[in-house]
């Protein structure tokens, strides 16, 4: 299934929600503000580094 994530994880949960209900492989596609969830140094980044460790 693929999942999206356009809002900002730092203001919303969607990526939360989203990582919750990801199994293993589901691709991500971050876009509009959704791209904060990856830069280095936000509050959601060691989220993201665990989430990638799966």
């Amino acid at each position: 299934m693929l999942h999206t994530i356009n809002k900002s994880p730092v203001l919303y949960k969607n990526l939360e929600s989203c990582l919750r209900f990801a199994k293993d492989g589901d691709p991500i596609i971050f876009y509009e503000d959704g791209i904060y969830a990856v830069a280095a140094g936000t509050k959601v980044e060691p989220m993201m580094k665990n989430a990638l460790k799966k």
